[in-house]
């Protein structure tokens, strides 16, 4: 399946509803704040699972990541990163 997701950690707030719609795909670890993708989607039905999960997630935080992102990382970005050209301004 080339379509991979992430849980956005800063705007998880721990309920479940992600784990319910897509259990195969997304845990909630015992004593964890926040839900992680320990699966990437393997067919179509999961595939639609992790699509429903992310509809269904009250704030936004499950995002569709393109699919050369590291596959089960919880999220895709290690953040921005400002242009090259602002680095060199700044000096």
């Amino acid at each position: 399946m080339s379509r991979q997701f992430t849980v956005d950690e800063s705007l998880c707030i721990g309920c479940g509803l992600c784990h319910e719609r897509a259990p195969e795909n997304v845990e909630m670890l015992p004593g964890a704040a926040t839900a992680r993708v320990t699966q990437q989607p393997r067919n179509d039905e999961e595939e639609q699972d992790c699509e429903e999960a992310a509809d269904y997630c009250p704030t936004g935080g499950i995002h569709e990541t393109p699919a050369d992102a590291e596959a089960g990382s919880s999220q895709g970005s290690d953040g921005p990163h400002p242009p090259k050209d602002l680095d060199a301004a700044a000096s």
